[in-house]
């Protein structure tokens, strides 16, 4: 069971970004993508697209570049560089992976398709904990926490959808113009480059086959690479382990 933490006790300063991030993540769990499959990770990738390009839907995308890049099995990533008007040549790298493993262990909650409903899937997994005498501790666990209210749960909420959610807002937010045509990115001795890879969870074949492309990319734009920011979740192997 996978599920992430989305919390009540939210600053009001901080919901409009919260509230986004949420519903981007809803959306691209809303994706089957489950590694390896072709058809279904693309359709991903393509939303992932359009999301990161919404602040440009009159077609206009000064210092934007975007483009699939693809794998040799037909997959491909999405790749989009926002560069800043300060003509450097840094470049920090967000990435992530939006590819899932499969659903067979949602099948204790009716139909495994559940696994990308989350408001769904937490009813009908209230109603199996309320059903059970007897749950086993990664049941109890989740039990626990779904009563709370501050956890989100199903396919890809945490490993990584949430993760690629966080990248699309950030690159939004930097890129989005103002009714003065200020936008945020021009304020950094720098640029972004937002990757978004398929298929991480068998053989890697999305990072892997981005990376002829990105040292294309930076020889065509004279960026330096000065480091990469990876949204995947980290967690302690145990309770008791922690930093």
């Amino acid at each position: 069971m996978v599920y992430c933490v989305i919390g009540t006790n939210i600053k009001m300063q901080n919901k409009i970004w919260f509230d986004e991030v949420l519903q981007l993540t809803k959306t691209l769990m809303g994706i089957a993508s489950i590694s390896p499959n072709v058809e279904d990770e693309n359709k991903c990738a393509d939303v992932i697209r359009d999301l990161t390009l919404a602040p440009y839907q009159n077609g206009k995308q000064p210092d934007v570049f975007s483009d699939f890049w693809f794998a040799e099995d037909g997959r491909k990533n999405f790749a989009c560089l926002l560069k800043s008007k300060k003509n450097s040549s840094k470049t920090i790298i967000l990435m992530g992976h939006f590819d899932t493993v499969g659903v067979d262990d949602f099948s204790r909650y009716g139909d495994v398709n559940i696994a990308f409903q989350p408001e769904q899937l937490a009813e009908e997994m209230k109603k199996y904990f309320q059903s059970k005498s007897d749950l086993d501790i990664s049941e109890q666990s989740a039990w626990k926490h779904l009563q709370t209210g501050d956890w989100f749960f199903g396919r890809g909420s945490v490993d990584m959808k949430s993760g690629v959610a966080i990248n699309i807002a950030l690159m939004r937010a930097f890129a989005k113009p103002d009714e003065n045509g200020y936008r945020l990115i021009d304020d950094l001795n720098g640029n972004i480059l937002l990757l978004a890879c398929p298929d991480e969870e068998t053989e890697s074949v999305g990072v892997l086959s981005a990376v002829p492309n990105l040292l294309k990319l930076r020889e065509k734009e004279n960026l330096e690479y000065i480091g990469v920011i990876n949204t995947d979740y980290t967690a302690p192997r145990d309770e008791n382990e922690n930093i």
